[in-house]
């Protein structure tokens, strides 16, 4: 039984189960606030598991892990841009929220577009998907950096001061949009938060993804008829759509992620895949099979690994090497990810 349940959980699963609980366990006796912690990972989370969720669609129609994220992470940071120089700010939290509506639906159709094109792209390649998307998602990540710098930005609260243009590295959005959705039902126990509102949004993307996915000819089944001559399966249509539904919640999980935060830069596209793929593997997604419950608990490891891990060893050496930790775990996750799914194939 023993041996069954860490073949099901996966063994590298297990060590950081382990290794999450002995740092809550650690953490008290070191000065560390367990409750506040706990706060900062549940905003990780929401601010992550979207982007998380974007896997899902491509991994179940059999292209693997989309490290061609960044075009859908393009495709929102260009609707937020949009809103941004358009919108006036300072506007209270009914109008707020009427904008960053706005801004969905524009980063949405923008990405829709992207993802077409980009899904008909990897039909064309078919085979090398994982490999093709590594190179979409720097291209994009070059492509965008180099617009965001030469297009001709008058707002000056979008462009850098010197020089008086290229758009900021991080472009604030309290006067904007900021914590539209984070602010909505917020309950607040000491130093927990809960953001109910972007629980509840999530809930609702949630929601919308699944059926969506079941819609597409079911890209579970569709992922394993690629190999097979099967008539009454459009293989191509349905991996196309599922590129456009990867495509589009990567651009709703950006926008997500930025109103969380605060804070837009849109000179670092690519920086948000491995921490997506890394999750989702660590859920226990494999070669074609993906699921809501993947998501949620990788994204869940993830990020209490990432947030735990540097807060609990700065403390114990009494120096911030917080840097260095995250660059550490993110490299690490995402190498098991991209392994374990070369594994899977094999």
């Amino acid at each position: 039984m023993n041996k069954e349940f860490i073949k099901e959980a996966g063994c590298f699963r297990i060590i950081i189960w382990l290794i999450l609980l002995l740092l809550f366990m650690v953490a008290p006796f070191i000065g560390v606030s367990i409750t506040g912690t706990m706060s900062m990972i549940l905003d990780m989370f929401v601010m992550n598991v979207i982007m998380t969720l974007a896997m899902v669609p491509m991994i179940r129609s059999g292209c693997g892990l989309n490290f061609g994220l960044p075009l859908g992470v393009m495709a929102g940071l260009l609707g937020a841009v949009i809103s941004l120089v358009f919108c006036p700010s300072g506007l209270g939290w009914g109008a707020s929220l009427v904008i960053f509506a706005i801004t969905l639906f524009i980063a949405v159709l923008i990405a829709a577009a992207l993802g077409y094109c980009y899904g008909k792209f990897l039909n064309y390649v078919m085979g090398y998907d994982m490999i093709i998307s590594i190179f979409v998602g720097y291209f994009c990540t070059l492509l965008m950096s180099t617009a965001w710098m030469t297009l001709p930005f008058k707002n000056h609260a979008l462009i850098f001061d010197v020089g008086g243009g290229g758009l900021r590295s991080a472009i604030k959005l309290d006067e904007f949009w900021g914590r539209v959705l984070d602010n909505f039902l917020t309950i607040k126990m000491g130093n927990f938060f809960i953001p109910t509102g972007t629980l509840l949004f999530i809930g609702a993307v949630f929601f919308l993804a699944q059926r969506l996915m079941r819609t597409i000819t079911d890209a579970r089944a569709t992922g394993k008829v690629l190999y097979v001559n099967a008539p009454s399966v459009d293989s191509d249509r349905a991996r196309m759509l599922s590129v456009v539904l990867s495509t589009v919640l990567g651009a709703v999980g950006i926008l997500v992620y930025a109103q969380s935060f605060g804070f837009i830069n849109p000179y670092e596209t690519f920086s948000y895949v491995f921490p997506a793929a890394g999750a989702i593997i660590l859920g226990g997604a494999s070669n074609n099979k993906a699921s809501i419950w993947n998501v949620i608990v990788g994204t869940f490891l993830f990020q209490s690994i990432l947030s735990m891990t540097p807060m609990v060893v700065s403390h114990m050496l009494q120096t911030d090497i917080s840097e260095v930790m995250h660059t550490i775990i993110i490299g690490g996750i995402a190498l098991f990810a991209i392994t374990r799914m070369v594994q899977v194939k094999r």
